[in-house]
């Protein structure tokens, strides 16, 4: 079988375990160039760590990572950086960074130990701020933004690494819904202009639904559905996992699914 060039990420049979209890339990899945996927699933279900696992912070404890066609265990880390960028739930900066410093941060990987940025960094930086639209505020210190602005410089960091593949956990948690939507937009603007490939974790279905193409559904610690939203955001598989009955209508300016819970049905 001709192995497919396009493929970005591919996970085996991946295992991993807390304490002896498995959070992941034989997980594979394959992801390919330009995807956008959205991975939901209840609490403890293992979308964090999945994430985490991609992106090296953790090992897994049986099966095989791989990433653009290699062993991710087998990755130098600066070249690892080149190839995927992670934006986790919440970022702490402990010291007074500008918004620029914060995103010229993301350049570290084509650095030597004791070089300083070039030109070419600085523009690179530049055009991930104006992409993620927080170059208005670049001198701007890094406590002085708002949540949703913050997670645009986080953003605008990763893209500062010109990774392949951007991983996201939870990227709007904490954020009200319009910075959420704001989000979900780079993202989407990303995925189509760069040819981005995302794979973010979400709590909500509904800009799961409006943004991915496609959708993971995780259920302790396996893979519960996994397709396009309106193949995996169906009434009996939300019920299945999230144990909730839901309605299920259609944007009709979209198409897309919208989740809502049945009270009248619970």
């Amino acid at each position: 079988m001709q192995e497919n060039v396009n493929r970005v990420v591919c996970l085996k049979d991946v295992c991993f375990a807390y304490d002896g209890r498995n959070v992941l339990d034989g997980v594979s899945l394959s992801v390919d160039a330009g995807d956008f996927i959205g991975v939901v699933g209840p609490n403890g279900s293992g979308k964090t760590t999945l994430i985490k696992l991609l992106s090296r912070v953790l090992k897994p404890r049986s099966g095989k990572i791989e990433i653009a066609g290699e062993d991710i265990s087998r990755i130098p880390n600066r070249r690892l950086a080149r190839i995927a960028a992670v934006v986790p739930q919440e970022t702490n900066v402990l010291f007074a960074y500008t918004v620029a410093e914060i995103v010229l941060m993301g350049r570290y990987p084509y650095l030597g130990a004791l070089s300083f940025e070039r030109g070419e960094d600085v523009a690179v930086a530049q055009e991930a701020m104006e992409t993620t639209d927080v170059a208005q505020f670049a001198d701007r210190l890094i406590s002085q933004v708002s949540g949703g602005e913050k997670q645009r410089v986080v953003i605008a960091r990763a893209l500062a690494q010109e990774p392949r593949i951007m991983l996201l956990d939870e990227p709007t948690a904490f954020l009200d819904l319009k910075h959420q939507v704001g989000i979900y937009g780079v993202l989407q603007k990303l995925n189509r202009e760069k040819r981005m490939t995302i794979l973010a974790v979400s709590h909500s279905l509904n800009l799961a639904a409006q943004f991915c193409r496609r959708i993971i559904m995780l259920d302790k610690g396996r893979i519960a559905a996994d397709g396009t939203p309106n193949e995996v955001l169906t009434g009996e598989n939300i019920e299945r996992v999230f144990e909730v009955k839901v309605r299920i209508t259609r944007d009709e300016a979209t198409g897309a699914q919208q989740v809502f819970p049945d009270v009248q049905g619970r």
